[in-house]
């Protein structure tokens, strides 16, 4: 144990002395201090200057003014410490627990205390009028992350809150992301841990395997033709009347047909103005329609597709084109026969518009004559109607 039987021969002007030297070196650390702070530096030396008296181990080491500046750090660190390790007086924060480590904690304490400082400079104030020292350091050890926590972790002082509580927690946040992240181990090891926490995966029923159809070899699979893509086009043979081999008619023919059907009927005044068709004709024409067909007119003979062997590669390709050259002569043919209906469907308007001028013509004649006409010319009626 060190004698402290130098303290007792210390003269009261070598303390003052120590602490004017202090005082010295807190103006030469803090140029910049605002008046509130130059006018607590003197208290403040007194308060180091009693600890710098109860550490020193002599007289010489006492008033040692060139380790004066570093054993002043000293103090401030052990009172950092000793304040760190304050707990908490709130139930919720202890409660939470720490979310930094000792060391993470001091370096909180040191950043946020730089953040007070920069706020000294700019308002002109003394740092207790910001936040405590000891309010600053439960901030550190408890690190909230809300309002609310923060509130919970210095009960009893909310005054400064409302006006740096936001800035404190946006600083603490810049903080937590500079900070490294935990090492979680290599891969295998953090595979072992995280595994009993996975519930265990359900069992997948099997997919049923599809049902596959044997293929001969020597009979080669059927291609679907083109022909079976379209309707059945009926055959034109250029006369008056289509053919009536295939039972199906076409979608365009029927819409022609139907739109025909729903033409207008012709008046008993304007039937005899209608051209009208002669029965023998007709048969005539519809004999010509049947003789064509029976003979082959209407669809000129196909060639017969090229028979081949399964082995040779065109045979796919010449099947193709001769189903794409009948294709072709269909669209052709539905082609011509759309043209002739749309000629006969101009054709019955042309004679529906002649008939009714007719007509127009008609009923202007047999207007009524004057009132001076006689009795017997009132009598008359047109031959005509």
């Amino acid at each position: 144990m060190v004698s402290s039987s130098w303290r007792d021969y210390v003269a009261a002007t070598t303390r003052e002395s120590v602490q004017q030297q202090i005082v010295s070196v807190l103006m030469r650390l803090k140029p910049n201090a605002p008046a509130a702070v130059l006018a607590k530096l003197p208290g403040m030396a007194a308060r180091i200057e009693d600890s710098l008296f109860a550490m020193a181990a002599s007289e010489t080491e006492y008033v040692d003014e060139a380790t004066l500046q570093r054993r002043m750090g000293e103090i401030q660190q052990k009172n950092a410490s000793r304040l760190l390790k304050r707990p908490s007086p709130s139930a919720a924060a202890q409660a939470r627990g720490r979310r930094l480590t000792d060391d993470q904690s001091k370096q909180l304490f040191t950043y946020l205390q730089a953040w007070r400082n920069k706020s000294v400079q700019e308002e002109g104030v003394g740092p207790w009028d910001i936040v405590p020292t000891h309010i600053l350091a439960q901030v550190a050890t408890t690190c909230p992350r809300s309002i609310l926590e923060l509130e919970q972790c210095c009960p009893g002082e909310h005054h400064w809150i409302q006006k740096y509580g936001s800035s404190l927690l946006l600083h603490i946040v810049q903080f937590e992301a500079k900070l490294p992240r935990q090492n979680l181990g290599p891969p295998e090891k953090r595979a072992k841990v995280a595994s009993p926490r996975k519930p265990p995966p359900s069992p997948r029923a099997p997919r049923p395997l599809k049902k596959q159809v044997a293929i001969k070899p020597g009979i080669p699979p059927p291609s679907p033709g083109i022909s079976s893509l379209f309707p059945a086009v009926p055959a034109f043979n250029g006369g008056l009347f289509p053919s009536s081999d295939n039972a199906t008619p076409s979608p365009s023919g029927n819409g022609l047909t139907s739109f025909l059907r729903k033409s207008p009927k012709l008046s008993p005044a304007m039937t005899p103005i209608m051209p009208r068709v002669d029965a023998s004709t007709a048969v005539a024409a519809t004999t010509n329609a049947v003789t064509q067909l029976v003979s082959g007119a209407a669809y000129p003979p196909l060639a017969p597709p090229k028979t081949t062997s399964a082995g040779e590669p065109d045979d796919d390709v010449a099947r193709l084109r001769a189903l794409l050259a009948q294709v072709q002569q269909e669209n052709a043919q539905l082609h011509n026969e759309v043209a002739y209906l749309r000629q006969q469907l101009r054709q019955q308007q042309a004679n529906e518009a002649a008939a009714c001028q007719a007509l127009v013509a008609c009923q202007t004649a047999n207007v009524g004559p004057p009132t001076g006409r006689s009795k017997s010319a009132k009598s008359t009626v047109s031959p005509f109607a």
